[in-house]
This record gives C-alpha cells, sequence and structure tokens, in this order.
C-alpha cells in the first residue's frame, strides 16, 4: 500500500463539507489517533503489582469460585450448559439453538436414569 501525502488544508475542505451528523465522528476518530501513540506501557513493578492484587483476590474468594466452578460442572451433568468447543476445538456456541440445549437436558436425565 502507497502512502498517500495529504495537507492540512485538504483535511479541513474536506472535513468543511461534511454534514453536521459526521462530524462527531471524524472527531472520535481524530482523538483515538492522537491518543493512541500516547498509551504509556506499565512498568515491571506494576505489573507485579498487579499481579499480586489479582492473586490475593482470587485467593480471599476460593471458596466461591470453587462454588461456582462445582455449579458449572453440575450445569453440565443435567444438560442445562453445553460445551463450547468440539473435539477438534472448533467453536460451537454461535451453532447452539434452544432446540440443542433442550436435547441435551433429556440426554443427561436418559443417561442419569439408565
Amino acid at each position: 500500500m502507497q502512502t498517500q501525502t495529504v495537507t492540512r488544508e485538504e483535511v479541513l475542505t474536506t472535513i468543511a463539507a461534511l454534514p453536521a451528523d459526521k462530524l462527531a465522528e471524524v472527531y472520535d476518530f481524530a482523538r483515538f489517533i492522537t491518543e493512541r501513540d500516547t498509551v504509556v506501557e506499565p512498568s515491571a513493578e506494576e505489573l507485579a503489582a498487579e499481579d499480586a492484587l489479582w492473586n490475593a483476590t482470587f485467593a480471599k474468594h476460593a471458596d466461591k469460585f470453587d462454588a461456582l466452578a462445582e455449579q458449572a460442572r453440575a450445569d453440565i451433568e443435567v444438560g442445562k450448559a453445553l460445551p463450547m468447543f468440539d473435539d477438534k476445538g472448533r467453536w460451537l456456541v454461535d451453532d447452539y439453538t434452544d432446540d440443542d440445549f433442550d436435547k441435551a437436558a433429556q440426554d443427561a436425565r436418559a443417561a442419569k436414569s439408565a
């Protein structure tokens, strides 16, 4: 792709010709371009402090996470939940319908009573 040189006057002329409802979009995009180059990467110390905070939070609430995991396992057993990926790693969620969940629940109940 070849870089095109554009003058400030060309940009301003183009913006001046835009309808009012498009000006907000141009403004948002210009701010995005201006700010994206000013992102400051966190230091190693800041990252370590954030990791420590997350680790402390996970440790503090481990019982809640364990309970949620147990509930998820129970939901899978009774067919309330279906896997997100197939055996080949293909994303399944977008292809699910309500009928899939109903069938999974029926299958889980039949397997449990067998």
